[in-house]
């Protein structure tokens, strides 16, 4: 199944926007019906899909008893954490913040931008202008705080998509200071948002799939993480849990090499995204992206950015944004992948993602008080 276009309903978007719209900040709103409360705690967890979580959650004991209230919310088109995570911040699609995938070519600048891996001195801001829910809520009177891993509380693109909260590092795996720190936070003022993250899960599904081993071991740490948090929050607290994106396990056998395919070759001047959503940019378009609809046939969808545009997988798009956009298209179905030399660590990934099929972007938010008395 896939999910070609935006719809009306609830997604990632909201759920900042619904958080603040508690905790004072004017003209936002609850589209999510949260419950009311004075503090919340997010906690963002890289990779947690809908599908993959369903297929283990006998095991998830935690998680498990948070399922009779956890609603499913999508993500954005691309399905990928660079897209995601300032849409999650900012409370926009990709179209308004202007960051269209893992790596695009910006013309402005001449090069290609990879925003998970900016350098905290090349001006997150300039490249991601749009202020984020976390500074909105900061300009009340609640605190805000970010409990992060230790190099994100520097990296440009927390700046980018997050900045408006007071950076906590606390590395993932010291699980104690972790759940200390991110309660008490909570408790810095009458009103609070605590955000967090944890990466392992999304790590775990790159480098061994889904369907591993590791990953369930993953799953579970991460159900002992959230009974240990909900253990420790007051009972005035509001948890919510959710992810950024699913994942697809593509066996290698699925690959198709872009560069060793002539057909797929012929006319590109650039390639970006991911091997699950790929921006080809060339001069020209239509033929590119008919010798692509020819070859891939019903192992992508392969749209005309206008096409594209005009379906709404990026929501309303600035001018910036478009520049940025692929002039063709491709999102992988199935358990396809299109690979370019150009980003060699692709073919080494089990677990992929980016593209519009349900199990990459279907999410679940679970809600949650904490137990503490």
């Amino acid at each position: 199944m896939t999910i070609s276009s935006r719809t009306a309903s609830p997604g990632l978007t909201d759920v900042l926007p619904a958080v603040a719209s508690h905790l004072g900040v004017p003209a936002l709103t609850d589209r999510l019906g949260l419950p009311a409360a004075q503090r919340y705690v997010v906690f963002m967890v890289d990779g947690l899909g809908w599908e993959p979580l369903l297929g283990v959650l006998s095991e998830l004991p935690h998680l498990a008893d948070l399922m009779d209230t956890a609603q499913q919310i999508d993500t954005v088109i691309p399905s990928t954490t660079a897209a995601a995570l300032v849409s999650f911040g900012t409370g926009l699609p990709p179209g308004q913040h202007g960051f269209i995938g893992y790596r695009f070519w910006d013309p402005e600048l001449a090069k290609y931008v990879a925003p998970l891996n900016w350098d905290p001195h090349r001006q997150p801001d300039y490249y991601q202008p749009q202020p984020t829910i976390l500074e909105r809520i900061g300009r009340t009177d609640a605190s805000v705080t970010a409990v992060i891993p230790p190099d994100q509380v520097t990296s440009g693109f927390s700046r980018a998509a997050l900045r408006g909260a007071q950076p906590i590092g606390v590395a993932n795996d010291d699980l104690a200071e972790w759940v200390h720190q991110v309660v008490a936070a909570t408790q810095l003022s009458p009103r609070s948002l605590v955000y967090t993250y944890d990466f392992r899960l999304d790590q775990a599904g790159h480098g061994y799939g889904v369907a591993s081993q590791e990953w369930l071991d993953q799953a579970r740490q991460l159900d002992h993480r959230v009974g240990l948090l909900r253990a420790g929050l007051g009972s005035d607290t509001v948890l919510l849990i959710t992810g950024d994106h699913g994942m697809v396990d593509v066996p290698p056998q699925r690959h198709c090499r872009i560069e060793q395919t002539p057909e797929l070759a012929a006319g590109l001047d650039r390639v970006a995204g991911e091997a699950r959503f790929r921006h080809l940019y060339t001069s020209q378009p239509d033929l590119v992206a008919a010798r692509w609809r020819d070859y891939v046939g019903e192992r992508a969808e392969v749209k005309l950015k206008a096409e594209a545009i005009a379906d709404g997988w990026f929501g309303p798009v600035a001018a910036q944004a478009e520049a940025r956009l692929g002039d063709v298209m491709v999102a992988a179905t199935g358990n396809w992948a299109f690979i370019t030399r150009h980003a060699k660590f692709e073919a080494g990934m089990v677990g992929m993602h980016g593209s519009i099929t349900s199990r990459e972007m279907r999410l679940p938010l679970f809600i949650s008080h904490g137990s503490a008395d």
